[in-house]
């Protein structure tokens, strides 16, 4: 298995072409200084230090249809990085987590920013300095006014024990609720709001065993629910993981390992995981789906055989052909690739 992974066919092709009429995204506005990008821009972490490299990651962003990466974001202090970049539902502002300095001088990720269209400095939504424990992976809900994210910050009567539990943020109010937590031993490396609002899914490693399993369960402090719907422990055909909602909500495009665990694909698949087609070809490492605004299209990060050199490329999914989106860079990681869900052209969204 890599290491730090700390992500009927007929019928499911009939959803895709049926939800591809119901769409009818926002558009980004009022115009900001910058290049004109048309069909939403491609978020994603970059970095320069390689794999886990701390201070040195930020975001960057790539139009969808191909073109210079830009920076997107990324705080000048030696001691400050940018992970995980998530659009909003309209596109018009971005969410990531941020690693300021402990009292250690030690960089944690432990602030849940959002940046919004024409500003020039993000909001902090969520603050944990100062208190042990990250936050990862944040997501959107569907109509924009919450986001989940993975925090390690556990309840008063909980033992530490490291990103294991799911908190969302009411961005009206900045209220922040603890919904719940992932089984004891293991750590979210993902999350993912349906489009219909009611449900998350989360992607979750034993540390003990490297096992992986992908949880459904409801936004709801009160009743969360947490189903697991396709599990190692539970006789997966192999690891599975990073699973992404097509546009409508019918369908999802997830990656599940190799059975000899050397390379892994992208699935096409039902909400509840009972029927997976593959739609790209191995070798290599395949991961970390995102759609746009189009369900015929995603974008998702690529690793070569040896698990050394990393890219963004862009599935079609019709034909299964994809296109390098971001290049390969020696020394350089490239990961979480997140699709702007906007239509049309228009400038660069953020002040500088």
């Amino acid at each position: 298995m890599r290491g730090n992974r700390s992500i009927v066919a007929a019928t499911v092709a009939g959803v895709l072409v049926a939800t591809a009429s119901t769409l009818t995204p926002a558009l980004a506005g009022p115009p900001a200084d910058g290049p004109v990008v048309c069909g939403g821009l491609v978020a994603y972490n970059e970095q320069t230090a390689g794999q886990n490299s701390l201070n040195s990651s930020r975001l960057m962003a790539v139009p969808a249809g191909g073109g210079t990466p830009r920076v997107l974001w990324d705080r000048p202090d030696a001691v400050q990085g940018e992970l995980d970049p998530a659009w909003s539902p309209d596109g018009r502002s971005i969410a990531f987590a941020g690693r300021p300095a402990d009292s250690t001088g030690f960089p944690v990720d432990n602030r849940l920013y959002v940046l919004r269209a024409g500003t020039a400095e993000p909001d902090i939504v969520v603050d944990q300095q100062g208190i042990r424990g990250g936050l990862r992976v944040p997501t959107w809900s569907p109509d924009g006014r919450r986001i989940a994210y993975a925090t390690a910050v556990a309840p008063p009567d909980q033992p530490y024990r490291g990103l294991a539990w799911i908190g969302v943020v009411d961005l009206a109010t900045g209220m922040t609720k603890l919904i719940t937590g992932v089984p004891q031993g293991s750590g979210i490396a993902d999350l993912t709001w349906a489009p219909h609002g009611d449900q998350l899914l989360v992607s979750a490693v034993n540390t003990v065993n490297s096992h992986w399993t992908v949880y459904s369960m409801r936004p709801d402090p009160a009743d969360p629910r947490m189903t697991a719907l396709i599990s190692d422990d539970a006789g997966a055909r192999a690891s599975t993981h990073y699973p992404a909602f097509l546009p409508g909500g019918r369908a999802v495009l997830v990656e599940q390992d190799e059975t000899d665990y050397t390379a892994s694909r992208l699935y096409l698949a039902d909400p509840q995981f009972q029927y997976l087609v593959p739609v790209t070809p191995r070798p290599g490492w395949e991961s970390q789906p995102d759609f746009g605004v189009s369900p015929l299209q995603a974008v998702f990060q690529q690793v070569d055989e040896l698990d050394i050199d990393t890219s963004i490329s862009v599935l079609t999914l019709p034909t299964g052909a994809s296109r390098t989106l971001v290049p390969p860079t020696s020394g350089v990681y490239v990961e979480r690739p997140d699709w702007q869900p906007v239509a049309g052209c228009r400038t660069w969204p953020f002040a500088r």
